[in-house]
């Protein structure tokens, strides 16, 4: 049976992803009429859903041919985490085959904040924790630190929307998306109660790291004060994002470093 593009490009370009595909029901010929009806269109970003993506990354762009590598990468790194946990692969499989808006970047977020953390010998206990809150919402990870505490992680994707000409705009907007995810979240957890286990992982989308070089004060001092200033009294981890090295090699890490350890032009 002939294979629909769709089919064809995620194969070719993010094998370990599409192989999960295999254990779900996907209409692939239903995925690239939907693309085809929905998305090619004047004035339509076709980059703006995973399909459209595959394409461009077909024709030739590098960037996001790079893009893609990360994710594959990424997805074969931690393969056993995601087989182990059905529903966490089949997560994986629904955001990458649905062609409406950004969802699939989020499982993308949550599994580099994994990676990074099992990279500096954190041990996953738990992927959708609900035992340590039994009354709020599953939280996304329980580590086990190299000092042996547990340490619960929610990841919270953020997609920026402009440029932020300033800091305050930029703070408006990032302190009104935390609140609104972290009240949701800690929802049957009091900050007494959470004892120092609980802690947000935001993961920001889309930075142009050259404008917001403007906006480094802030996120340093965000990292330092762990988002204190928001006052919500929960602990909010300094911000992560994703970067390239000579416009190829993805890197995922805390905000700051990016200034830290690149050059950034």
């Amino acid at each position: 049976m002939k294979k629909a593009r769709s089919e064809i490009l995620l194969e070719k370009y993010c094998p370990t992803i599409y192989c999960f595909t295999k254990e779900t029901k996907t209409d692939w010929e239903l995925l690239d009429s939907n693309f085809e009806n929905n998305y090619l269109k004047v004035g339509e970003p076709v980059e703006s859903n995973i399909m459209g993506i595959l394409l461009h990354a077909e024709a030739g762009d590098e960037f996001l041919k790079a893009f893609l590598g990360y994710c594959e990468s990424l997805a074969s790194s931690l393969e056993q985490y995601a087989v182990e946990k059905k529903n966490f692969r089949d997560i994986i499989v629904g955001k990458f085959t649905n062609l409406v808006g950004l969802n699939y970047l989020n499982p993308i977020g949550e599994l580099s904040v994994l990676k990074k953390l099992i990279e500096k010998n954190y041990e996953l206990v738990r992927i959708e924790d609900n035992e340590t809150f039994p009354d709020a919402k599953p939280k996304d990870f329980l580590f086990k630190s190299p000092a042996g505490k547990n340490i619960l992680i929610e990841v919270l994707n953020i997609h920026l929307k402009n440029s932020y000409q300033t800091t305050g705009e930029l703070k408006t907007f990032l302190f009104k998306k935390i609140k609104t995810k972290v009240q949701a979240e800690t929802k049957g957890i009091t900050p007494m109660s959470e004892e120092n286990i609980l802690f947000f992982q935001p993961v920001l989308w889309h930075v142009d790291l050259i404008n917001y070089r403007k906006h480094l004060a802030f996120f340093s001092t965000f990292k330092r004060t762990s988002g204190s200033e928001i006052g919500l009294h929960f602990n909010i981890l300094g911000f992560c994002t994703f970067g390239t090295i000579n416009k190829k090699d993805f890197v995922f890490g805390e905000l700051t470093t990016f200034y830290d350890n690149f050059t950034i032009e």
